[in-house]
């Protein structure tokens, strides 16, 4: 083997002489040597732009193919995967891929060929158990065997509400999957399926990871607000373990008459996170809010208890509380929480005080992230309020060592009544803190 390699070296060698010899001398130009053929090019495209699908489902899958030989082109299709379903065809430019009925996987792969070469490009699509519109049956259990579940409308035309009705459980497995998809719609918008509960709602995750926690997600592979999220109304109850909700106008709307009971929990990169009003009460629990374009949480007329949860990164505030005549008295209570870089304000209170109770207790606060103050409060004379025993951080510029220098950082009491200065101010205030570590 070495003597060939040898041989090798030696005739590329005497070979370059032989051209450099050649082109010594002599005005004749040397014509460049013709190149090999060319490798041609392929590119998928389908125009649903969406990736989770649900048996029966066709979808137009287009080949656009190239070659720079201008060589003639054939192209050839085939399908694999758990799931992997039919085509209509096995040659052209444009086939119709028909998914399979049983949950799992399809890749459709097309081969282009110009006789002597090929590339080949591959579609990949998840089909899941469509759940459709309208109401449940009863006593459902969604399992990991056959997720995900699909919200969203038949042959991917229309976005659909799926209803658990009142009276009924929906049990949901750990591991489970809950993909939303809507239609795509003039000028790029599209409309927004969601999950109406006023049955009872089971969710139970056992850990964050992946195979063990429940999660709610769009199924599009574009970013924005993807669904209209779990709306809870009526008389609905729901208990959620270690579920994350993503990419919602919100992610759980919490209406209803009945009890929400949230354990490590994660509501990202919606619109708000959570909302709870209209009598609502929700118990959260070392829940994760973070990366929401609007409030990471949201109270108004209902209940809303926040225990070592962490509220952070939002678009607006971590927590927006505020009071309306007429409906039900709004009840903010925050125990033992990191609240910290929300944009607009850590907390915004905005709220006719007659109607509003708030408590802020042992909390530990970061610096907002553009705001000058870490809780905002508008319009609250005669507030019910606790709000001692918190630590909190300041801004560069505050004196640590001043009450008034921390105090005109922190905490803006706009439209305020005078009684909000006579809080009692303890050493708490004038402490600073390293933040709590985020909520699992």
């Amino acid at each position: 083997m070495m003597k060939v390699a040898r041989a090798s070296i030696n005739l590329g060698v005497f070979a370059l002489a032989m051209t450099l010899a050649a082109g010594c001398g002599s005005d004749d130009p040397v014509d460049p040597p013709t190149p090999g053929n060319r490798v041609p090019t392929i590119l998928l495209t389908e125009v649903t732009n969406i990736t989770d699908f649900v048996g029966g489902d066709a979808v137009v899958i287009n080949a656009t193919v190239d070659d720079a030989d201008d060589d003639d082109l054939v192209v050839t299709w085939a399908v694999s995967g758990t799931s992997g379903g039919s085509l209509d065809q096995s040659t052209g430019e444009s086939v119709t891929w028909t998914a399979a009925a049983t949950p799992g996987n399809a890749t459709i792969t097309a081969t282009v060929s110009d006789g002597t070469a090929q590339a080949t490009a591959t579609f990949n699509a998840t089909i899941g158990t469509g759940v459709g519109d309208g109401a449940l049956d009863a006593g459902a259990t969604w399992t990991l065997a056959n997720s995900p579940y699909v919200i969203g409308g038949d042959a991917l035309n229309s976005a659909e509400i799926l209803i658990l009705p009142a009276g009924q459980t929906l049990t949901i497995e750990a591991g489970v999957e809950i993909r939303f998809r809507g239609k795509a719609m003039v000028g790029g918008d599209f409309s927004r399926p969601k999950f109406e509960v006023l049955g009872t709602l089971n969710a139970m995750g056992t850990s964050t990871a992946a195979g063990q926690r429940i999660r709610v997600r769009g199924g599009r592979d574009i970013a924005g607000s993807q669904h209209e999220g779990i709306i809870m109304l009526g008389p609905a109850e729901a208990v959620a373990h270690y579920v994350a909700i993503e990419d919602g106008t919100v992610g759980l709307a919490h209406r209803s008459s009945g009890s929400l009971e949230m354990f490590r929990c994660r509501l990202l990169r919606n619109n708000n996170g959570m909302e709870c009003t209209s009598g609502a009460s929700s118990t959260v629990t070392e829940t994760l809010f973070s990366d929401n374009s609007g409030h990471g949480a949201f109270v108004n007329g209902g209940t809303l208890r926040l225990l070592h949860c962490t509220l952070e990164d939002n678009a607006a505030s971590g927590l927006f509380a505020s009071a309306t005549q007429g409906q039900p008295t709004t009840v903010a209570d925050v125990d033992s929480c990191v609240i910290a870089r929300n944009d607009a304000a850590n907390v915004t209170v905005a709220a006719n005080a007659a109607f509003m109770s708030l408590s802020v207790n042992a909390c530990n606060f970061g610096q907002s992230e553009t705001a000058d103050t870490n809780v905002n409060f508008s319009n609250c004379a005669g507030l019910q309020d606790d709000l001692e025993g918190n630590f909190w951080g300041f801004l560069a510029d505050a004196d640590p060592t001043s009450s008034t220098g921390i105090l005109s950082k922190m905490v803006n009491w706009d439209s305020c009544s005078s009684e909000m200065a006579s809080w009692t101010l303890g050493t708490e205030w004038t402490n600073t803190a390293i933040l709590l570590p985020l909520a699992p």
